[in-house]
């Protein structure tokens, strides 16, 4: 790992689900089943791309979140 650890909260871990939610919404893939847990993600997704494209866009999409509601650094 390049970076330390984030652990996310119910808030930080409530806007990762919506991200993963909008961004499905966005792309048109369906997102079958989520976890988002305070250390890890896991996610059973159907799409007609790469699942590192998947997981690069979730990544994106849950920092931006993160960051636009001021969750991005932890306390």
């Amino acid at each position: 790992m390049d970076q330390s650890p984030y652990h996310l909260d119910q808030v930080r871990r409530d806007a990762v689900w919506e991200a993963m939610q909008e961004v499905c919404a966005h792309r048109g893939w369906s997102l079958l089943a989520a976890h988002v847990r305070s250390n890890q993600v896991h996610t059973v997704v159907e799409a007609e791309v790469a699942p590192e494209r998947i997981m690069s866009d979730f990544k994106a999409y849950a920092s931006r979140r993160l960051n636009r509601l001021r969750l991005g650094e932890l306390n």
